[in-house]
């Protein structure tokens, strides 16, 4: 071998290298098919976590190809890693323009990171690219509820009111008498008709992917046009933050309010309240509530109704069920209510239970049912007039809901409530049926 041999070997070896890695056959493309039937048999299983180990660990191979990328972007979101699952939208929307459901990914995650104007302009580019009416209901949804921009900023305002009918406005008995002493009109049931109004504003601020801190404020009023004695005016404040753990979402607020009856002071209360919800498979939700708070009343000889109030409650949720996408829960309550002001006989325990339905036909409309049951067993005080006092409270409530009618920004519907409260002393015994027309306006 000559002198120059290494050297000429040495520069094969460079030299078709780079080819013999170009020779290489591609991994056939049925290799990326089976990869991505498998990720979504683990997603349909709800493996969300072990779908997108599966398909990053392939990313450098894969990338680029339309399936691929979004179907690691739903692993990505699913698997409660919703930063990971921007790039691969991007790359799929970039090779189709066109790919409404990406786009609508893509906004959503915009939005929750608290970029109104990005997730504006995938919802609008959905539109453009003329949608099926039911994926058109959607977008028109989602770019509804996007906070608005306009003279109030990223405040949500919205305006509520409403005409209705109470057969019985001051929940009181429809006795005359009681224990032989005529009753004040005032303590007998009253119906009435009513119409209310109230203005909210409501302001949400990200503070990255896993937190957020909000504040909302409302005013409202309900005039009785039989019964002006039970006109209410009330003023409402809280500010709280949202975590998010793993599945776990953590909320923390305190909030307060102040209302007048007739015009004159009448109750104050103020609580703090720390909500749990974990989501421990898709589409089902385990969430909990524990709240500690305050009532006082006004004028003095109503402060024996002041106490000091705890109470909490755990919901399991089921939604997304079938084609009407009903959701379904039970909640189980319970707390305690204790006085303030010694001798008085209103300190209770509180036990009871919910069931609720949402059903949503179509993007536009919905409607809500929920039966509830309350027991208040009422001790210490030395009870009313002598009895320890037992109350039972039967409650349901009916309410549909077109969203957009008549027009964009408003919705409106019929609300329908019962309530049935029976009790072992015959003065708080009664029945009452609230129905209403709502209307209610979101500025944009």
């Amino acid at each position: 071998m000559t002198r120059g041999a290494p050297f000429i070997l040495f520069a094969l070896l460079l030299l078709t290298g780079p080819v013999r890695a170009l020779a290489e056959p591609a991994p056939p493309a049925d290799s990326v098919g089976e990869l991505v039937d498998r990720a979504e048999a683990l997603l349909d299983a709800g493996q969300a976590e072990q779908a997108y180990r599966l398909l990053d660990a392939r990313l450098a191979a894969f990338a680029g190809n339309v399936r691929f990328d979004y179907i690691l972007a739903l692993a990505a979101i699913q698997a409660e890693r919703p930063e990971a699952a921007l790039i691969p939208l991007r790359r799929v929307i970039a090779a189709e323009p066109a790919f409404n459901p990406a786009r609508l990914e893509l906004g959503d995650l915009l939005g929750r990171f608290g970029d109104p104007a990005g997730a504006r302009l995938q919802y609008e580019a959905i539109l453009a690219n003329a949608p099926s009416a039911v994926l058109r209901g959607i977008v028109e949804q989602r770019l509804d509820a996007l906070p608005s921009e306009g003279f109030l900023g990223s405040i949500r305002a919205v305006f509520e009111t409403g005409l209705g009918y109470d057969s019985n406005a001051n929940g009181s008995t429809s006795e005359d008498s009681f224990q032989g002493v005529l009753l004040d009109p005032r303590l007998q049931a009253v119906a009435s008709a009513f119409a209310n109004a109230g203005l909210s504003l409501r302001h949400q601020r990200q503070h990255g992917d896993r937190v957020a801190t909000f504040w909302r404020a409302s005013v409202a009023h309900r005039a009785n046009t039989e019964a002006s004695f039970l006109d209410q005016s009330v003023g409402f404040a809280q500010a709280g933050i949202n975590a998010g753990i793993g599945r776990t979402r953590v909320t923390m607020t305190a909030d307060g309010f102040a209302g007048t009856l007739d015009g004159r002071a009448y109750r104050r209360g103020a609580g703090l309240e720390l909500g749990l919800a974990f989501s421990p498979w898709p589409r089902w939700e385990l969430a909990g509530v524990v709240r500690a708070g305050m009532l006082e009343y006004q004028p003095l000889p109503l402060r024996l109704l002041d106490v000091d109030r705890l109470f909490g409650g755990v919901v399991v949720s089921r939604s997304g069920i079938g084609r009407l996408q009903l959701r379904v829960g039970v909640a189980a309550l319970g707390g305690q209510d204790r006085v303030r002001q010694a001798g008085s006989p209103y300190s209770n325990d509180r036990y009871g239970a919910r069931v609720f339905v949402n059903v949503e036909p179509t993007t536009r409309w919905r409607v809500a049912a929920e039966v509830a049951h309350l027991v208040a067993d009422y001790f210490a005080g030395g009870g009313f007039f002598g009895i320890d006092r037992l109350d039972r409270t039967t409650a349901a409530a009916l309410s549909m809901q077109w969203r957009a009618r008549p027009v964009r920004g408003w919705s409106l519907g019929p609300q329908i409530v019962y309530t049935r409260n029976e009790s072992n002393i015959a003065l708080f015994r009664y029945e009452r049926v609230e129905t209403v027309m709502q209307a209610r306006y979101e500025f944009r």
